[in-house]
């Protein structure tokens, strides 16, 4: 079956996830004058991480890995990677709430729909399909 388009492009939204959190690691691990300039994208988003210490450099590290896998899963029509896709979403979602935060007004529907969206039949047929082996007699 050939991957929904919807799916490629939720693979290259998790490899953005990938760098991002990736790279997030990496500027709290290594501090210095070149990631503070990367971090005027989100100064919020530094004092935040910045104030969880060495808990916030392993949880960047797991975002990562996981949107690793789940870019990587997608793509390929793996099953698990469908599930953390969808985990990932809601947990996503769950936070938004939680930050009360009014940039949830977009964060929010856009996660809710892209859960939507993988629940679709064609999307879900994509990852769930059977394969029958024919039994030589």
């Amino acid at each position: 079956m050939t991957r929904p388009a919807g799916v490629t492009a939720l693979s290259f939204f998790f490899v953005f996830g990938m760098f991002a959190s990736g790279l997030a690691a990496i500027m709290l691990l290594f501090p210095g004058r070149w990631a503070d300039a990367i971090w005027r994208i989100n100064p919020r988003g530094r004092e935040g991480l910045v104030a969880m210490g060495a808990t916030a450099i392993v949880l960047m590290a797991v975002v990562s890995v996981a949107c690793a896998w789940s870019a990587f899963g997608l793509w390929s029509g793996k099953r698990s990677a469908y599930w953390l896709a969808i985990a990932m979403l809601a947990i996503n979602a769950v936070s938004d709430i939680a930050s009360g935060d009014p940039r949830i007004l977009i964060g929010l529907p856009i996660a809710s729909l892209l859960i939507l969206y993988l629940t679709t039949r064609r999307v879900r047929a994509f990852f769930f399909r059977v394969t029958i082996i024919a039994q030589g007699g």
